[in-house]
């Protein structure tokens, strides 16, 4: 028996964080000499294998089941490696566990992680046209669904555009978990104006992916106090 091809192969990249509806690609590759053939597996297409090799008749790129969903994958051979590239990768593809086998020997497994920015705010409208003064209210910021878990800023500003203050303490915030991992979040802030915030403007932000920007920046509300 021949076990030259007994060797390991490796699936790179090993860790793959991307953005939803960016690409990535995935090679398989083995130590020792060329790889002749390859299967691939996606655990989401249980129990299912995909062929991926070089045609001996003509040397095209041959492909088969779940890699010939040509809209999400693409397979690439090359010179003795082999590439799957995941042309739009969306939120249904997270968690999904890649693997690549030639002959008895299979690679390492690669696990896709897919982060989802906020794509929508709702900042709720105070009733009435005045807000009362040191009389707490609850003013709520909705986000769409995102992943991961999103953090919801407050922030009141002034007329001339300056950030005043950081409000987020005064928040809590109700968790909503939705398919593939989603979640959306309803945070709810306890404000107690004065007649020193009159006329600013309050707002929320939400955050995923960055720490110098948020995913999106609901509406502003104007503050109007009532008071003697």
């Amino acid at each position: 028996m021949d076990y030259s091809y007994m060797t390991t192969l490796n699936l790179s990249p090993t860790h793959v964080y991307v953005v939803e509806n960016s690409s990535e690609t995935l090679t398989c590759s083995k130590e020792n000499g060329n790889l002749v053939e390859t299967r691939w597996a996606n655990s989401k297409f249980e129990n299912q294998l995909a062929n991926l090799y070089i045609s001996p008749n003509d040397g095209s790129c041959v492909s088969s089941n779940f890699l010939l969903q040509n809209r999400l994958f693409t397979g690439v051979c090359g010179d003795g490696v082999y590439s799957v590239k995941l042309n739009r990768i969306d939120r249904t593809q997270h968690g999904a566990e890649w693997q690549c086998t030639e002959y008895l020997t299979t690679s390492n497994k690669v696990v896709i992680n897919v982060s989802v920015p906020a794509s929508g705010v709702t900042l709720s409208q105070p009733s009435g046209e005045y807000m009362k003064e040191n009389q707490t209210i609850k003013i709520k910021c909705n986000t769409s669904a995102c992943r991961p878990d999103p953090r919801v800023q407050w922030y009141l500003r002034k007329s001339t555009g300056e950030v005043v203050k950081n409000l987020t303490q005064f928040s809590t915030g109700i968790y909503d978990r939705r398919e593939y991992g989603l979640v959306t979040v309803e945070s709810i802030l306890n404000f107690t104006p004065n007649r020193t915030v009159n006329y600013m403007s309050l707002f929320c932000e939400v955050w995923t992916r960055s720490k110098d920007k948020a995913d999106i920046v609901s509406r502003e509300v104007i503050i109007t106090v009532a008071y003697c």
